[in-house]
């Protein structure tokens, strides 16, 4: 029995990514983003226009930054927003950015810039924004701490 029970703890870490130590693998970024996300969204909510809630992956620095857009579009806390993947220059051709890129009228937007990713510790500028004079910008600091990510430092922060 005590042979069964060891086996079945090896190929449970190994589906699952522990070690037989019991040591968990590298945290996984998109967790990270998920917090920063939440912390963007919840920041001046007044930008959260109804409607769409666009997000541009492609400068999460993320392995496979369609994985965060997956997760976030199955999170509930955003059900009331249609999601989209998409830069800004795609929403402009799709003409839901008008007024020459400077508003966002039934939406806000989530982008992102010089990543760092580390297995402990994840910064990027992150930016909200729904028009020139509806943004948020900031320098976002996420860490890994008793196992979850947790909010950390936010700095460069401005609003306009």
């Amino acid at each position: 029995m005590k042979k069964l029970a060891a086996v079945a703890a090896i190929l449970l870490a190994a589906l699952t990514g522990c070690s037989t130590a019991g040591q968990t693998s590298q945290p996984d970024p998109v967790g990270a983003y998920q917090v920063i996300v939440g912390w963007l969204v919840s920041v001046d909510p007044g930008l959260n226009a109804d409607g769409v809630f666009a997000i541009d992956v492609s400068g999460t620095g993320l392995p496979e930054p369609d994985r965060l857009f997956q997760v976030l579009d199955a999170d509930p806390r955003y059900d009331h927003w249609q999601m989209m993947s998409a830069t800004r220059e795609q929403l402009e051709a799709a003409g839901l950015i008008v007024d020459d890129g400077l508003w966002f009228p039934h939406g806000f937007m989530i982008e992102f810039s010089q990543p760092s990713i580390t297995a402990q510790k994840v910064t990027v500028k992150g930016s909200k924004w729904a028009s020139g004079t509806g943004a948020i910008f900031a320098t976002l600091t996420v860490n890994w701490k008793d196992g979850a990510w947790i909010m950390g430092e936010v700095t460069d922060m401005a609003m306009a």
